[in-house]
């Protein structure tokens, strides 16, 4: 058997072995959905850590590269020992005080719409009477039909406690899903801090790995796909925060 053929028949298994997996899968897709599901509820932590690791990084990047840089103290020797973790305390106090100044900024508005409405369900609910009586005055035809919406109103009320007794068990559910989450988040951010401190290393390693079971061509596309994408969501990401701030 010449090369050629070496190389059809690997290409033809190859296919033959993906369709056999791809039946599989779509015959078991339930059994692969709950696996999956459940190995992103585990390396949940860890995914949000890289999210917040890739976001935080621009922030990151612009402390050590263009605002240390400019200093005297830069040039020093212990310089590089401390610029990391100074950078990710700084990085990680900006953002901080950012969502405050953000939710300072947000949740009076809020608290005082909720108040104003709050305090005038009264004059609310008068005017809806009003209009009610306008309306049987303008069409007297109408008065029975008024009448017995007025009448349901109780009723409605009835069904509307009725609808928020049966949403108090998915309040409980959506509070221990609010409570894992935020535990989640949490272990993200420290994961993060990992992520930041050694971020070449691990770069690095990723592309030993690459290169250590992939052939060099191959290796080298990742490598420059990947740049091409770091590159092109980094800019995206800058602008949204810039229009944010703009």
């Amino acid at each position: 058997m010449d090369e050629q053929t070496k190389e059809e028949v690997k290409k033809y298994c190859f296919i033959v072995a993906f369709g056999v997996i791809l039946y599989w899968l779509l015959a078991n897709w339930r059994m692969v959905w709950s696996v999956f599901s459940g190995l992103i509820n585990v390396l949940g932590p860890f995914i949000y850590g890289l999210a917040i690791a890739y976001i935080l990084n621009l922030l990151l990047k612009t402390y050590e590269e263009h605002i240390f840089t400019k200093f005297k103290w830069s040039q020093k020797a212990s310089y590089p020992k401390w610029m990391r973790p100074l950078s990710i305390l700084l990085t990680f106090l900006t953002v901080i005080l950012f969502l405050v100044v953000l939710v300072g900024f947000f949740i009076p508005q809020l608290s005082d719409s909720i108040s104003t409405f709050i305090e005038n369900v009264d004059i609310y609910r008068d005017s809806l009477h009003q209009f009610v009586e306008d309306i049987a005055i303008l069409f007297p035809f109408a008065t029975d039909f008024i009448e017995k919406i007025t009448v349901q109103w109780q009723g409605i009320f009835q069904q509307l406690a009725t609808i928020f007794a049966d949403w108090a068990p998915k309040i409980v559910s959506f509070t221990k899903s609010l409570t894992s989450g935020v535990v989640k988040v949490i272990l993200g951010i420290i994961v993060s801090v990992y992520l930041l401190a050694g971020k070449e290393r691990y770069i690095r390693l990723i592309k030993k790995i690459i290169y250590a079971y992939l052939p060099q061509a191959i290796g080298d596309k990742i490598v420059r796909i990947g740049n091409i994408t770091n590159h092109s969501f980094s800019r995206f990401i800058a602008g949204q925060v810039t229009e944010i701030f703009i």
